[in-house]
């Protein structure tokens, strides 16, 4: 690891986060990460895989969806092996923000089938009324997604599946898989993204309780855009403490990025949401910016009050291609995590 030049900002955050202060044990790297693209495989899926001795914490699907009057619908549910938990939607529909609309759903006991051609995640007997039904099916090439009554959704699976993998004690493995989707949600006609991915952590070390939100995370970033030219970006970017920042980025086909050094400035609003905030890494820089109906005010007392996740959307600084379907959760703290990282405005 060399001394960074003057003009190496983002090589300048990794360095000092490895060697500042009281160095860390041997066998302790903190928790930068190793971090690179994988060949999808459904057996690795099943929820008796564990990679690296970790075990799996959950599969979280999560989708945003635009309906065709341009409102942002936001689904998620935590698939944790043979069980799930309900089925959580925030909506903007007729407000500023996204609100968690409470809705019955299947949770509990699952059933998963699984072939050399796809793997299947369903409520099954545990659910007798179809309305609350819940299946998921993934293939090589694309997945289903029904939700009883609120959401059916079909998606293509773009590749190459991107993961990041901690070997700090407390660490843990992070696989991505990105895809495009299409649907009804809440029973309007909604295209849009979501992923569906695995997290790993050591036994009894479940991410809620872990470092990565409740200490590290400070603006981790999930990008997913069409263009209007038919290209395509998603991945992941991530500024966090202690060593913990990445950028993972591909074209839908191969990668185009891969950094460990990363760095933000921060513009913020009064209520500790995120209004701008611009990613420094590998050379280049990709600006996030809020939808104006994208905060997640129905999760703001995750973590104890502190994080303020927002929708919007992140493109390369210079990239003049037009964003004709895009997502930009990003998970933010409000804690004090990033305070050295706002600005009154972006120097573009």
């Amino acid at each position: 690891m060399s001394e960074p030049g003057p003009g190496d900002r983002a090589q300048r955050v990794f360095f000092d986060a490895m060697t500042k202060g009281a160095l860390p044990a041997l066998g302790d790297f903190r928790h930068q990460v190793s971090l690179g693209p994988f060949e999808i495989d459904l057996a690795r899926m099943h929820p008796t895989f564990q990679p690296q001795g970790l075990v799996l914490d959950a599969g979280w699907l999560y989708g945003q969806f635009r309906d065709e009057d341009n409102n942002l619908i936001t689904c998620l549910r935590k698939v944790g092996g043979y069980w799930t938990g309900g089925l959580a939607v925030l909506d903007n529909q007729g407000a500023d923000e996204l609100r968690l609309t409470p809705r019955m759903s299947h949770a509990g006991a699952l059933e998963i089938e699984a072939t050399d051609a796809a793997i299947t995640w369903r409520s099954g007997v545990y659910q007798p009324d179809p309305s609350l039904a819940f299946s998921f099916t993934q293939t090589l090439d694309g997945c289903e997604w029904r939700d009883g009554d609120h959401l059916q959704i079909t998606a293509r699976l773009l590749r190459p599946g991107m993961q990041w993998y901690d070997s700090n004690p407390d660490g843990g493995l992070y696989a991505l898989h990105v895809q495009k989707a299409e649907g009804v949600a809440l029973g309007r006609r909604v295209k849009g993204w979501f992923g569906y991915d695995f997290i790993y952590h050591p036994p009894h070390r479940p991410w809620q309780v872990g470092p990565y939100p409740n200490r590290l995370e400070g603006a981790y970033h999930t990008l997913a855009n069409e263009y209007d030219d038919g290209s395509v970006e998603v991945g992941m970017i991530c500024y966090g403490l202690e060593g913990w920042t990445f950028a993972i980025i591909s074209d839908g086909e191969k990668l185009i990025h891969c950094a460990r050094d990363v760095d933000i400035d921060v513009v913020r609003r009064p209520d500790g949401f995120p209004e701008e905030i611009l990613y420094h890494f590998g050379g280049v820089r990709y600006r996030w910016r809020a939808d104006p109906r994208g905060r997640l005010v129905g999760m703001m007392g995750n973590y104890g009050g502190a994080y303020r996740g927002a929708e919007g959307h992140c493109q390369r600084v210079g990239d003049t291609r037009r964003i004709v379907n895009g997502q930009g959760w990003i998970d933010f703290f409000a804690d004090g995590r990033v305070d050295d990282k706002l600005v009154a405005k972006l120097d573009l």
